[in-house]
């Protein structure tokens, strides 16, 4: 096999890698299946006290925000808005300031490109979130303020001789979860599971990310902006926010838990609506990027001979020509000066077959 046909397969690899969302999506199934397998180990068993009052709130049987309810609220409710919305809502024509539409500049996203990545969007936030979430609550294997309800501690374990009465108001012995008489050893497993809270990171992964979308939508970021579109977008916010608060009371989880999950997923749902999606204040926020490459545009050209020449950097960039510029001459192969201070690819002179790698 020769050199040049090699570099051709290697190049459309390339190429697909780049461009197709398929690699995001073969990502977020191994993050799913590995969480999955590690919440079967045992989270660490913090050492605790009998006469710490920290955890020792009684354990409420119905929660406020059961699990079912945290899956509608915070996965299904942005999936099932940015579905509708996506499928309803008009496309809209923009400007183009690039002929292979860059972002912020393209002329027109189709609905579907637009419903595929937002989606994927939002999965990116719920997953990313969850794993991260349960790798930390393992790994600190913080008690929670009901523990003592949920370990049913055995007292005549404690201390041999020594009155119960003592054991508990004494000098704050530290003992383990061997003194613990629970039967049900997911229930018993959960009572080390307190920092992060997971129903407020998972909460803010999603109905955040709800609000950074619907902002993108109204462009409530933008100046000028209605007050009725950025109160619409801080609604998911404030559920989201409502959420978290509802975990304090029902103490599972204390303030500085729902703090960290809070910030935790709200800064990763930020991070998964900016690699589909330009800023807020962008003119073209509604709609996501063309490719889920940079802006800058890259090209490989092969020249039929056994060579590649790549070319960088944004079509029609503007500034003053080059010394030594002028017809035929610019940054490299195929890019020539158009003496009215920009630069363009010319694909018209070329020796035997070209193949043109796109990709942003």
């Amino acid at each position: 096999m020769d050199s040049p046909t090699v570099r051709r397969a290697f190049t459309k690899v390339r190429h697909y890698y780049r461009t197709s969302y398929t690699p995001d999506w073969i990502a977020l199934l191994l993050l799913l299946l590995s969480n999955i397998i590690f919440l079967r180990h045992d989270p660490f068993y913090r050492q605790f006290s009998l006469s710490d009052l920290r955890i020792s709130h009684p354990f409420a049987i119905h929660e406020r925000v059961p699990v079912s309810a945290l899956l509608w609220y915070g996965a299904f409710t942005p999936l099932a808005t940015v579905t509708i919305i996506s499928l309803l809502y008009p496309t809209q024509a923009r400007r183009a300031s690039s002929p292979l539409g860059s972002p912020g500049g393209t002329k027109g996203v189709s609905k579907y490109h637009k419903l595929h990545l937002s989606l994927l969007s939002v999965v990116t936030s719920v997953v990313i979130t969850t794993v991260l979430t349960d790798l930390v609550k393992n790994a600190v294997g913080r008690p929670r303020p009901d523990l003592l309800d949920r370990c049913k501690p055995d007292l005549d374990r404690l201390q041999e001789g020594i009155h119960i009465l003592d054991s508990i108001v004494g000098k704050g012995k530290l003992v383990g979860v061997e003194i613990c008489t629970q039967t049900n050893k997911h229930l018993l497993q959960e009572g080390w599971r307190s920092f992060p809270s997971g129903h407020s990171s998972l909460s803010f992964a999603g109905l955040g990310w709800l609000s950074l979308w619907l902002g993108g939508q109204l462009g409530a970021g933008r100046r000028g902006s209605g007050l009725v579109g950025v109160v619409v977008c801080a609604l998911p916010w404030v559920g989201a926010l409502s959420i978290a608060i509802s975990r304090t009371a029902d103490y599972r989880h204390d303030v500085w838990d729902v703090t960290a999950g809070s910030v935790m997923g709200f800064i990763i749902a930020y991070y998964s609506y900016r690699r589909f999606f330009p800023p807020l204040t962008a003119p073209g926020c509604h709609e996501p990027y063309l490719t889920r490459m940079s802006d800058d545009l890259e090209l490989e050209i092969y020249d039929g001979r056994g060579k590649f020449q790549r070319l960088e950097g944004p079509l029609g960039e503007t500034g003053p020509a080059p010394e030594g510029s002028g017809s035929g001459s610019g940054r490299g192969r195929g890019e020539e000066w158009d003496g009215r201070g920009e630069f363009g690819v010319d694909l018209g002179r070329r020796e035997g077959d070209l193949e043109l790698g796109i990709g942003r």
